[in-house]
């Protein structure tokens, strides 16, 4: 029996036009209604075009979402485990994965210059081999139920799938680059240790000063009184230059509501200049043909200390014992650089140099050579390869972070 295809009106053909789109329609609304709250936002951002897929850019290169969430979630665990009160700081948390992503990237450019690289197949099977030690934890013999059994595959996939590849590639990588592959040893050489031989034998004999900002702040002297119609001029030109806040109503603060303000900026400015001011005489005795430290001490408030026979090896190998500990500043480069090209004896000042909140001036007083021979002394040099090599890669690392800024696209991670 052949069936014969009924002639279809128009009537009929536009009624299930109109019948396909209102399913549709329902389809689409159902979707809506039972996909989680996050999936239905990505899901509207990417029909809309508004989900741009990545995170940002690091240097020129795209940050793809699922990475970025990838190194917000590891800073979310450290921060958990550290810091518990901020773990939940979404802008801590933001800041924190932007400066991994630029971490991981860094190490990566450093990987392919060294032409270290790593596979996801060894990933996979160090995945695997996870899988297989998880498996085996939960077996019917540790007291499980068969039905709480997962195989190996089950575990295996749930662990490839929590973290994107690339991520896992970039965090094996900073990691076994620096632990594995860069991290040799480094001997010294003969002459590195006839060197450093010779160093045990050269003292010299120094006499500093220190002072921070906040002790010379109390010598800058009093600061004059602050008028009405200082602070009337610095209100008038906030609001020519446009920088004075908005209030409630949308029109710029009254002069009564920044009042205080305006006084406090002026006073701290004026506090600001007159440190200045003593800074750059502290500068001018210091560049004097006969220097004085004790001068520049009379200046600051500062006492004067003296460091007798210190040998030069002990610069860049600072001692354990708080006792005898020496200020930090003499390992700075611009102290060694002064040591090397500055006369030794009376009127010879070196500085500032600055450790921390504190300046140091330095008074350079003799220089001499003793008498004995410390070549074959033991000592520990595993630890001096390895400083060696952290301060070279951290050098790189500095110079390579303002090759590749961040540009965020906060709305694609939200």
């Amino acid at each position: 029996m052949i069936l014969e295809e009924e002639p279809v009106s128009i009537a009929q053909k536009i009624y299930r036009v109109f019948a396909g789109l209102f399913i549709a329609v329902l389809v689409v609304m159902l979707i809506f209604t039972f996909i989680p709250g996050d999936a239905e936002q990505s899901l509207l951002r990417t029909i809309t075009g508004q989900d741009q897929m990545t995170a940002g850019k690091v240097g020129d290169e795209s940050i793809p979402v699922d990475y970025f969430k990838a190194a917000r979630l590891e800073c979310y665990y450290m921060f958990k485990q550290r810091y518990p009160t901020i773990a939940d700081d979404r802008s801590m948390l933001e800041n924190c994965a932007f400066n991994q992503v630029k971490s991981l990237k860094i190490d990566r450019v450093l990987g392919t210059a060294a032409g270290y690289y790593v596979s996801d197949l060894s990933i996979k099977e160090d995945i695997s081999n996870e899988a297989r030690r998880i498996h085996g934890q939960t077996g019917t013999s540790a007291g499980y139920a068969s039905d709480e059994v997962r195989s190996v595959d089950e575990i295996y996939r749930s662990i490839l799938l929590s973290v994107p590849m690339h991520y896992r590639q970039d965090s094996v990588l900073a990691s076994d680059l620096y632990e594995r592959f860069l991290y040799t040893d480094v001997k010294e050489t003969e002459e590195e240790q006839k060197v450093r031989s010779e160093l045990e034998n050269v003292r010299i004999s120094l006499s500093y000063i220190s002072f921070s900002d906040e002790e010379l702040s109390k010598l800058v002297g009093e600061i004059p009184a602050v008028t009405d119609e200082e602070i009337q001029k610095e209100y008038d030109a906030s609001i020519a230059n446009k920088t004075i806040p908005m209030g409630s109503d949308g029109k710029p603060q009254s002069l009564e509501t920044r009042k205080a303000l305006i006084f406090n900026k002026i006073q701290t400015e004026a506090k600001e200049k007159k440190l200045s001011e003593l800074k750059a005489k502290i500068l001018s005795v210091k560049g004097a043909e006969n220097a004085n430290l004790a001068a520049i001490g009379t200046i600051s408030g500062s006492k004067i200390q003296e460091l007798s026979k210190i040998s030069l090896s002990s610069l860049n190998s600072p001692s354990k014992d708080a006792k005898t500990e020496l200020p930090k500043f003499l390992s700075a480069s611009s102290f060694l650089k002064d040591i090397t090209n500055m006369s030794f004896g009376k009127g010879k000042v070196g500085g500032p140099y600055t450790d921390k909140d504190k300046t140091f001036y330095v008074e350079f007083k003799d220089l001499a050579i003793e008498s004995g021979n410390s070549v074959g002394k033991t000592v520990a040099l595993n630890d001096n390869g390895s400083n060696k090599v952290r301060m070279f890669l951290y050098e790189i690392k500095q110079s390579l972070n303002g090759i590749y800024p961040i540009q965020r696209n906060d709305k694609s991670v939200e």
